[in-house]
């Protein structure tokens, strides 16, 4: 809808629990038309970590994710993209996860580019093991959707690995402390693409019936 109605050459996606810097869109502008990208994300930082689990997951994004470059997918916590772009192609709104990734997904197909800006933001993560579980539960869920609606099983499988892989990887590079946070996303992800199959296959065999 903010595509459709916004009157502005660029346009930006703000998570309500995001807080900025002052000069983060402006730098987000400059990066962005510089490097010719559709689309440009801000490197995401937490304020004052308080639980595991804010911390694990700020450890994920500098390991991950706070890296200024081009990028195969970007997020819309704290994004800036050419809004004449994304009139050509459009956040799916039937999606109510991972619609960012599946957007980029698109972008991508038709030969733009995406990446990570030099600027940042600060975000305060789920706190909390129930509602971090919850989260990637709800992730995984809009991976499935993701899935049906283009058939992609590397990405599927891709996206099903990196919470066992991860862990290897992080004892490899000697932070095991990592390791739970990766398998609970890993149980929770998994979780979530399973509902969403059952889900879809159940309202599949509705419909088929005369």
């Amino acid at each position: 809808l903010a595509v459709r109605l916004a009157h502005t050459r660029y346009l930006a996606y703000v998570d309500s629990d995001v807080v900025l810097p002052p000069t983060t869109l402006a730098q987000l502008l400059a990066d962005l038309q510089q490097k010719k990208y559709a689309g440009v994300h801000a490197q995401i930082i937490v304020k004052n970590v308080l639980t595991y689990w804010e911390w694990a997951q700020d450890e994920h994004f500098k390991l991950t994710f706070n890296k200024p470059g081009p990028r195969e997918a970007i997020g819309a916590m704290t994004a800036l993209f050419d809004r004449f772009i994304l009139l050509e192609e459009n956040f799916d709104p039937t999606f109510s996860a991972s619609e960012d990734g599946e957007l980029c997904y698109r972008l991508r197909r038709r030969g733009y580019r995406l990446g990570i800006s030099r600027a940042i933001c600060y975000h305060r993560h789920r706190a909390t093991f129930g509602a971090f579980a919850h989260q990637r539960f709800w992730y995984g869920q809009g991976t499935w959707k993701f899935f049906r609606k283009h058939k992609n099983a590397d990405m599927l499988l891709t996206a099903l690995a990196f919470g066992p892989l991860g862990a290897l990887w992080v004892i490899a590079k000697g932070k095991p402390i990592l390791t739970p946070y990766l398998l609970a996303h890993s149980v929770f992800f998994t979780a979530g693409v399973i509902s969403a199959a059952f889900s879809f296959s159940s309202n599949d065999s509705r419909h088929s019936k005369p």
